[in-house]
């Protein structure tokens, strides 16, 4: 936070020598590919672990907990929304890999499978969902009926819940979302993940490069960290100072 490289430097090797920090060169399209790939594999791994094919019974708190977890395992987050190095595409490619899963052949072409994590983008206060809120598809048994596929949510605070650990929604009647395979920081302000990888533009010119955006990013993780990018963006990042454009300071000093 202090803009401090040396500082940084030092920390960030002793993160490394503690296994809870990890550097990879990112400079181009093909070898963040070769990292997504990785992350999918890795979200794979979560997904089987929490037995997300398998449907859930009504009541079974335990279940639930163990879908919901896999939300806050992990996380990629980027500086950019849109461009060969933005959420968006890194996000699309994830979810490409995941649907090679074999796991996932009944379920081939269509748009909700389990698994799919979504992030919504636009207020519904009559549903109780609201912009940054996260879930997961999931498939819900109806007994001798063939189980539905729903989004789990976390439940909301004073609000009804599904097994009294969250709260399921038709997917076709959410608000207004899209793949939550990577965020920006930006909109993971306020969340915290098991493990982060913390992508930036392989460029050193992009305005968003500033020290509050790498630091909000490495902040979201609990526990261990990766790094995808250059040198060249990790110094301007930890150099740079986001500036601020309004005029208040100005206006008060010529008061």
């Amino acid at each position: 936070r202090a803009g401090d490289p040396e500082a940084f430097r030092a920390a960030w090797s002793l993160a490394v020598d503690a296994g809870r920090a990890h550097s990879h060169e990112v400079a181009d399209r093909l070898r963040l590919n070769r990292r997504l790939v990785a992350w999918a594999q890795r979200l794979k791994d979560s997904l089987r672990e929490a037995e997300v094919t398998l449907p859930l019974c009504v009541g079974d708190g335990e279940a639930i907990t163990k879908r919901l977890a896999v939300l806050r395992r992990q996380q990629l987050l980027c500086a950019l929304r849109e461009g060969p190095f933005g959420s968006l595409q890194a996000a699309a490619f994830v979810a490409g890999q995941l649907r090679r899963w074999d796991a996932l052949a009944h379920w081939s072409g269509r748009e909700w499978y389990p698994g799919r994590c979504v992030i919504v983008t636009r207020n519904d206060p009559a549903a109780r969902l609201f912009n940054g809120d996260v879930g997961i598809c999931v498939r819900v048994s109806q007994g001798e009926r063939p189980p539905l596929l729903q989004v789990l949510f976390e439940s909301a605070p004073d609000g009804p819940s599904f097994g009294q650990a969250g709260r399921l929604f038709d997917p076709n009647t959410l608000p207004v979302h899209e793949d939550a395979f990577a965020l920006t920081i930006h909109k993971s302000q306020g969340s915290e993940y098991d493990h982060v990888a913390v992508l930036l533009p392989p460029g050193a010119e992009s305005p968003l490069l500033v020290r509050q955006t790498l630091y909000t990013g490495l902040s979201r993780a609990k526990t261990s960290v990766d790094m995808w990018s250059t040198e060249a963006s990790r110094e301007k990042a930890i150099g740079s100072a986001m500036q601020r454009h309004g005029r208040l300071a100005m206006r008060i000093a010529s008061d």
